[in-house]
Protein backbone atom coordinates (compact mmCIF):
# COMPACT_ATOMS: atom_id res chain seq x y z
CA UNK A 1 0.00 0.00 0.00
CA UNK A 2 1.10 3.51 -0.91
CA UNK A 3 2.10 6.13 1.67
CA UNK A 4 1.87 9.41 1.43
CA UNK A 5 4.53 11.85 3.03
CA UNK A 6 3.75 15.19 3.42
CA UNK A 7 7.56 16.30 4.72
CA UNK A 8 8.41 17.08 1.14
CA UNK A 9 5.33 19.33 0.69
CA UNK A 10 5.98 20.93 4.42
CA UNK A 11 9.79 21.44 2.96
CA UNK A 12 9.06 23.24 -0.07
CA UNK A 13 6.87 25.44 1.87
CA UNK A 14 8.97 26.87 4.86
CA UNK A 15 10.73 28.97 3.12
CA UNK A 16 8.02 30.77 1.80
CA UNK A 17 5.67 30.15 5.25
CA UNK A 18 6.42 33.99 6.27
CA UNK A 19 5.59 35.47 3.50
CA UNK A 20 2.77 33.50 3.32
CA UNK A 21 1.46 34.47 6.48
CA UNK A 22 2.52 38.44 5.89
CA UNK A 23 0.33 38.42 2.73
CA UNK A 24 -2.44 36.28 4.61
CA UNK A 25 -2.90 39.17 6.84
CA UNK A 26 -2.63 41.92 4.56
CA UNK A 27 -5.44 40.38 2.45
CA UNK A 28 -7.12 39.77 5.70
CA UNK A 29 -6.66 43.25 6.93
CA UNK A 30 -7.97 44.82 3.67
CA UNK A 31 -11.18 42.18 3.49
CA UNK A 32 -11.51 43.41 7.09
CA UNK A 33 -11.63 47.33 5.88
CA UNK A 34 -13.68 46.45 3.00
CA UNK A 35 -16.34 44.68 5.02
CA UNK A 36 -16.77 48.10 7.05
CA UNK A 37 -18.10 49.67 4.42
CA UNK A 38 -20.43 47.20 3.58
CA UNK A 39 -23.83 47.83 5.09
CA UNK A 40 -25.81 46.53 7.53
CA UNK A 41 -28.50 43.94 6.64
CA UNK A 42 -31.60 43.33 9.01
CA UNK A 43 -34.20 40.50 8.52
CA UNK A 44 -37.43 40.52 10.63
CA UNK A 45 -39.60 37.12 10.73
CA UNK A 46 -43.08 36.61 12.09
CA UNK A 47 -44.12 33.20 12.03
CA UNK A 48 -47.72 31.79 12.06
CA UNK A 49 -50.04 28.58 11.14
CA UNK A 50 -53.34 27.76 8.84
CA UNK A 51 -56.24 28.09 10.18
CA UNK A 52 -58.90 25.73 9.42
CA UNK A 53 -61.43 26.80 6.56
CA UNK A 54 -63.90 24.97 7.86
CA UNK A 55 -64.00 27.90 10.80
CA UNK A 56 -65.32 30.33 8.06
CA UNK A 57 -67.99 27.68 6.93
CA UNK A 58 -71.18 27.75 8.61
CA UNK A 59 -71.82 23.90 10.57
CA UNK A 60 -74.40 22.19 8.21
CA UNK A 61 -78.20 22.82 9.88
CA UNK A 62 -80.00 19.72 10.42
CA UNK A 63 -77.29 17.22 10.27
CA UNK A 64 -75.78 17.50 14.08
CA UNK A 65 -72.54 18.74 15.05
CA UNK A 66 -69.52 18.31 13.11
CA UNK A 67 -66.12 18.44 14.42
CA UNK A 68 -64.15 21.41 13.85
CA UNK A 69 -59.89 21.97 14.48
CA UNK A 70 -58.63 24.78 14.41
CA UNK A 71 -55.49 24.74 12.74
CA UNK A 72 -55.44 23.91 8.57
CA UNK A 73 -53.62 20.78 6.83
CA UNK A 74 -50.72 20.90 4.99
CA UNK A 75 -52.86 21.97 1.67
CA UNK A 76 -53.73 25.04 3.66
CA UNK A 77 -50.37 25.78 4.20
CA UNK A 78 -49.46 25.41 0.88
CA UNK A 79 -52.39 27.69 0.02
CA UNK A 80 -50.77 30.42 1.97
CA UNK A 81 -47.59 29.77 0.99
CA UNK A 82 -48.59 30.24 -2.94
CA UNK A 83 -50.35 33.60 -1.94
CA UNK A 84 -47.26 34.81 0.03
CA UNK A 85 -44.70 34.03 -3.18
CA UNK A 86 -47.59 35.51 -5.84
CA UNK A 87 -46.16 38.70 -7.57
CA UNK A 88 -49.61 40.28 -6.40
CA UNK A 89 -47.98 40.13 -2.74
CA UNK A 90 -44.67 41.50 -4.27
CA UNK A 91 -46.33 44.26 -5.79
CA UNK A 92 -48.65 45.06 -2.87
CA UNK A 93 -45.27 45.54 -0.96
CA UNK A 94 -43.40 47.37 -3.24
CA UNK A 95 -46.70 50.30 -3.40
CA UNK A 96 -46.78 50.16 -0.03
CA UNK A 97 -43.99 51.02 0.98
CA UNK A 98 -42.54 52.90 -2.20
CA UNK A 99 -39.80 50.30 -2.34
CA UNK A 100 -38.82 51.37 -5.46
CA UNK A 101 -37.42 54.80 -3.40
CA UNK A 102 -36.03 53.19 -0.90
CA UNK A 103 -33.61 50.93 -3.25
CA UNK A 104 -33.47 53.89 -5.51
CA UNK A 105 -34.84 52.15 -8.87
CA UNK A 106 -36.40 54.70 -11.72
CA UNK A 107 -39.59 52.55 -12.35
CA UNK A 108 -40.72 54.17 -15.14
CA UNK A 109 -38.68 51.86 -17.47
CA UNK A 110 -40.01 48.53 -17.67
CA UNK A 111 -36.96 46.35 -16.88
CA UNK A 112 -36.24 48.71 -13.70
CA UNK A 113 -39.44 47.05 -12.59
CA UNK A 114 -38.30 43.72 -13.06
CA UNK A 115 -35.13 44.50 -11.33
CA UNK A 116 -36.85 46.01 -8.53
CA UNK A 117 -39.35 42.56 -7.90
CA UNK A 118 -36.50 40.51 -8.03
CA UNK A 119 -34.44 42.98 -5.32
CA UNK A 120 -37.64 42.84 -3.02
CA UNK A 121 -37.83 39.13 -3.90
CA UNK A 122 -33.98 38.61 -2.99
CA UNK A 123 -34.95 39.86 0.42
CA UNK A 124 -38.39 38.18 1.13
CA UNK A 125 -38.86 34.57 1.74
CA UNK A 126 -41.54 32.08 2.63
CA UNK A 127 -40.45 29.00 4.44
CA UNK A 128 -42.30 26.31 6.46
CA UNK A 129 -40.25 25.41 9.53
CA UNK A 130 -40.12 22.23 11.22
CA UNK A 131 -43.01 22.37 13.47
CA UNK A 132 -45.15 22.94 10.39
CA UNK A 133 -45.18 27.04 10.70
CA UNK A 134 -45.01 29.20 8.21
CA UNK A 135 -42.50 31.79 8.44
CA UNK A 136 -42.05 34.81 6.58
CA UNK A 137 -38.88 37.10 6.32
CA UNK A 138 -37.77 40.31 5.09
CA UNK A 139 -34.40 41.72 4.81
CA UNK A 140 -33.29 45.29 4.41
CA UNK A 141 -30.91 47.69 5.61
CA UNK A 142 -33.78 49.44 7.63
CA UNK A 143 -34.88 47.31 10.68
CA UNK A 144 -38.24 49.05 10.99
CA UNK A 145 -38.70 48.52 7.45
CA UNK A 146 -38.16 45.42 7.80
CA UNK A 147 -40.00 44.16 10.64
CA UNK A 148 -43.04 46.42 8.76
CA UNK A 149 -42.97 44.38 5.55
CA UNK A 150 -42.87 41.23 7.10
CA UNK A 151 -46.03 42.11 8.92
CA UNK A 152 -47.57 43.71 6.01
CA UNK A 153 -46.96 40.70 3.91
CA UNK A 154 -48.34 38.19 6.64
CA UNK A 155 -51.33 40.58 7.25
CA UNK A 156 -51.71 40.76 2.63
CA UNK A 157 -51.92 36.87 2.95
CA UNK A 158 -54.41 36.65 5.66
CA UNK A 159 -56.55 39.13 3.67
CA UNK A 160 -56.44 37.33 0.19
CA UNK A 161 -56.94 33.87 2.08
CA UNK A 162 -60.22 35.41 3.66
CA UNK A 163 -60.96 36.37 0.31
CA UNK A 164 -61.07 33.01 -1.00
CA UNK A 165 -62.96 31.76 1.87
CA UNK A 166 -65.65 34.51 1.50
CA UNK A 167 -65.76 34.28 -2.58
CA UNK A 168 -66.60 30.30 -2.27
CA UNK A 169 -69.01 30.85 0.45
CA UNK A 170 -70.56 33.53 -1.80
CA UNK A 171 -70.90 31.27 -4.64
CA UNK A 172 -72.66 28.58 -2.15
CA UNK A 173 -74.89 31.71 -0.88
CA UNK A 174 -75.66 32.59 -4.48
CA UNK A 175 -76.68 29.06 -5.05
CA UNK A 176 -78.88 28.46 -1.88
CA UNK A 177 -80.47 32.06 -2.17
CA UNK A 178 -81.58 30.82 -5.58
CA UNK A 179 -82.77 27.27 -4.62
CA UNK A 180 -84.73 29.24 -2.30
CA UNK A 181 -86.18 31.32 -4.83
CA UNK A 182 -87.30 28.21 -6.53
CA UNK A 183 -88.46 26.42 -3.57
CA UNK A 184 -90.87 29.36 -2.93
CA UNK A 185 -92.02 29.29 -5.96
CA UNK A 186 -92.73 25.57 -5.65
CA UNK A 187 -94.59 25.98 -2.50
CA UNK A 188 -96.98 28.86 -4.22
CA UNK A 189 -97.72 26.28 -7.04
CA UNK A 190 -98.48 23.32 -3.84
CA UNK A 191 -100.31 25.26 -2.22
CA UNK A 192 -102.58 26.75 -5.14
CA UNK A 193 -103.28 22.82 -5.86
CA UNK A 194 -103.86 21.86 -2.83
CA UNK A 195 -106.98 24.56 -2.41
CA UNK A 196 -108.30 23.83 -5.51
CA UNK A 197 -108.84 19.91 -4.98
CA UNK A 198 -109.99 20.84 -2.18
CA UNK A 199 -112.44 23.34 -4.00
CA UNK A 200 -112.96 20.51 -6.72
CA UNK A 201 -113.33 17.34 -4.15
CA UNK A 202 -115.01 19.12 -1.05
CA UNK A 203 -112.55 18.97 1.21
CA UNK A 204 -112.52 20.96 4.28
CA UNK A 205 -110.73 18.90 7.02
CA UNK A 206 -109.45 15.95 5.92
CA UNK A 207 -109.48 13.59 9.14
CA UNK A 208 -112.94 14.63 10.45
CA UNK A 209 -114.34 15.21 7.59
CA UNK A 210 -113.86 11.63 6.36
CA UNK A 211 -115.00 10.51 9.99
CA UNK A 212 -118.19 12.28 9.12
CA UNK A 213 -118.78 11.09 5.99
CA UNK A 214 -118.66 7.63 7.16
CA UNK A 215 -120.71 8.18 10.29
CA UNK A 216 -123.63 9.73 8.45
CA UNK A 217 -123.53 6.49 5.51
CA UNK A 218 -123.57 3.84 7.85
CA UNK A 219 -126.36 6.00 9.82
CA UNK A 220 -128.27 6.89 6.71
CA UNK A 221 -128.39 3.58 5.49
CA UNK A 222 -129.90 1.96 8.73
CA UNK A 223 -132.36 4.32 8.30
CA UNK A 224 -133.12 3.81 4.92
CA UNK A 225 -133.64 -0.27 5.25
CA UNK A 226 -135.49 0.52 8.39
CA UNK A 227 -138.14 2.96 6.25
CA UNK A 228 -137.93 0.28 3.56
CA UNK A 229 -138.70 -2.85 6.20
CA UNK A 230 -141.46 -0.96 7.70
CA UNK A 231 -143.14 0.24 3.85
CA UNK A 232 -142.63 -3.57 3.13
CA UNK A 233 -144.28 -4.08 6.47
CA UNK A 234 -147.37 -1.67 6.28
CA UNK A 235 -147.98 -2.54 2.80
CA UNK A 236 -149.17 -5.74 3.35
CA UNK A 237 -151.87 -4.27 5.37
CA UNK A 238 -154.94 -2.18 3.43
CA UNK A 239 -155.49 -0.48 6.54
CA UNK A 240 -152.42 1.35 7.02
CA UNK A 241 -152.20 2.80 3.86
CA UNK A 242 -151.35 6.34 4.86
CA UNK A 243 -148.44 4.51 7.17
CA UNK A 244 -146.96 2.77 3.94
CA UNK A 245 -146.84 5.75 2.12
CA UNK A 246 -145.11 7.51 4.91
CA UNK A 247 -142.80 4.58 4.64
CA UNK A 248 -142.12 4.67 1.31
CA UNK A 249 -141.50 8.05 0.99
CA UNK A 250 -139.09 8.19 3.73
CA UNK A 251 -137.13 5.26 2.32
CA UNK A 252 -137.06 7.28 -1.34
CA UNK A 253 -135.45 10.60 0.47
CA UNK A 254 -133.15 8.43 2.41
CA UNK A 255 -132.14 6.49 -0.65
CA UNK A 256 -131.12 9.65 -2.47
CA UNK A 257 -129.45 11.16 0.86
CA UNK A 258 -127.72 7.77 0.90
CA UNK A 259 -126.47 7.72 -2.96
CA UNK A 260 -125.01 11.34 -2.14
CA UNK A 261 -123.31 10.61 0.91
CA UNK A 262 -121.69 7.42 -1.18
CA UNK A 263 -121.10 10.30 -4.11
CA UNK A 264 -119.36 12.21 -1.81
CA UNK A 265 -117.40 9.37 -0.12
CA UNK A 266 -116.31 8.78 -3.23
CA UNK A 267 -114.81 12.11 -4.10
CA UNK A 268 -113.47 12.42 -0.50
CA UNK A 269 -111.36 9.08 -1.17
CA UNK A 270 -110.47 10.11 -5.10
CA UNK A 271 -109.58 13.72 -3.40
CA UNK A 272 -107.60 13.03 -0.02
CA UNK A 273 -105.07 10.48 -2.12
CA UNK A 274 -104.13 13.24 -4.48
CA UNK A 275 -103.95 15.85 -1.63
CA UNK A 276 -102.05 13.72 0.73
CA UNK A 277 -99.04 13.15 -1.67
CA UNK A 278 -99.62 17.11 -2.25
CA UNK A 279 -99.53 18.11 1.48
CA UNK A 280 -96.24 15.37 2.13
CA UNK A 281 -94.67 17.06 -0.63
CA UNK A 282 -95.14 20.23 0.84
CA UNK A 283 -94.17 19.43 4.03
CA UNK A 284 -90.69 18.32 3.13
CA UNK A 285 -90.25 21.33 0.87
CA UNK A 286 -91.41 23.05 3.82
CA UNK A 287 -88.81 21.47 6.16
CA UNK A 288 -85.90 21.77 3.33
CA UNK A 289 -86.80 25.72 2.58
CA UNK A 290 -86.64 26.61 6.29
CA UNK A 291 -83.01 24.68 6.61
CA UNK A 292 -82.31 26.70 3.68
CA UNK A 293 -83.10 29.90 5.21
CA UNK A 294 -80.97 29.18 7.70
CA UNK A 295 -78.08 28.17 6.57
CA UNK A 296 -78.79 31.44 4.37
CA UNK A 297 -78.52 33.37 7.39
CA UNK A 298 -75.22 32.38 8.96
CA UNK A 299 -73.54 32.19 5.24
CA UNK A 300 -75.17 36.13 5.40
CA UNK A 301 -73.53 36.25 8.48
CA UNK A 302 -70.29 34.57 7.97
CA UNK A 303 -70.24 37.77 4.61
CA UNK A 304 -70.22 40.65 6.96
CA UNK A 305 -67.68 39.31 9.45
CA UNK A 306 -64.02 39.81 8.49
CA UNK A 307 -62.40 36.20 8.17
CA UNK A 308 -58.86 34.87 9.21
CA UNK A 309 -57.21 32.80 7.62
CA UNK A 310 -54.22 32.04 9.65
CA UNK A 311 -53.49 32.10 13.43
CA UNK A 312 -50.00 34.08 14.58
CA UNK A 313 -47.66 32.43 16.50
CA UNK A 314 -44.86 35.63 16.62
CA UNK A 315 -45.39 39.29 15.20
CA UNK A 316 -42.18 40.48 13.14
CA UNK A 317 -40.57 42.66 15.60
CA UNK A 318 -37.63 45.33 15.12
CA UNK A 319 -34.37 43.71 14.87
CA UNK A 320 -31.52 44.90 16.99
CA UNK A 321 -28.63 42.66 15.69
CA UNK A 322 -27.73 42.18 11.91
CA UNK A 323 -28.14 39.50 10.10
CA UNK A 324 -25.14 40.07 7.60
CA UNK A 325 -22.57 40.72 6.95
CA UNK A 326 -20.68 38.47 9.06
CA UNK A 327 -17.21 40.44 8.82
CA UNK A 328 -15.28 37.63 11.51
CA UNK A 329 -16.22 35.07 8.40
CA UNK A 330 -15.06 37.27 5.86
CA UNK A 331 -11.74 37.51 7.24
CA UNK A 332 -11.27 34.55 8.16
CA UNK A 333 -12.41 33.60 4.79
CA UNK A 334 -10.04 35.77 3.15
CA UNK A 335 -7.15 34.89 5.39
CA UNK A 336 -7.53 30.74 5.03
CA UNK A 337 -8.09 30.90 1.18
CA UNK A 338 -5.00 33.28 0.26
CA UNK A 339 -3.18 30.81 2.71
CA UNK A 340 -3.92 27.94 0.64
CA UNK A 341 -3.38 29.64 -2.34
CA UNK A 342 0.28 31.16 -1.88
CA UNK A 343 0.72 27.32 -0.30
CA UNK A 344 -0.27 25.68 -3.39
CA UNK A 345 1.97 28.45 -5.84
CA UNK A 346 4.78 27.98 -3.52
CA UNK A 347 4.19 24.17 -3.95
CA UNK A 348 4.30 24.79 -7.38
CA UNK A 349 7.43 27.05 -7.51
CA UNK A 350 9.77 24.67 -5.78
CA UNK A 351 8.49 21.49 -7.71
CA UNK A 352 9.43 23.16 -10.85
CA UNK A 353 12.97 24.80 -9.46
CA UNK A 354 13.33 21.23 -8.07
CA UNK A 355 12.82 19.69 -11.81
CA UNK A 356 15.20 22.23 -13.27
CA UNK A 357 17.93 21.30 -11.22
CA UNK A 358 17.62 18.16 -11.52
Amino acid sequence: MQEYNLFPIIKSIKPWLGRILIASFIVAGLTAVASLFQKNYYTATTSFYAASPLLATPSPVGYGERSIFAFGNANDLDRLIAIGQSQSTIDHLIQKFDLATHFKIDTSIAENRYKLSEKVRKGYSTIKNKLDALELSFESTDPELSAKVANEARNYIDLQAGKMLKSSNSSLLKALSSTNEVQAYGAKMLTDTILALKQKYDVVRNASQGDFIVEETVKATGEYEEAKAKARFYSALPAYRDSTIKYQAQAAGLGKKLEILKSKGSLYIEGTQQLQMLENEFAQLAAQTALDKERIKQYNAVDKNPVSALHIVDEAHVPLIKSKPHRSRLVIAAFIITALFLSLLAIFIEANRSTKLS
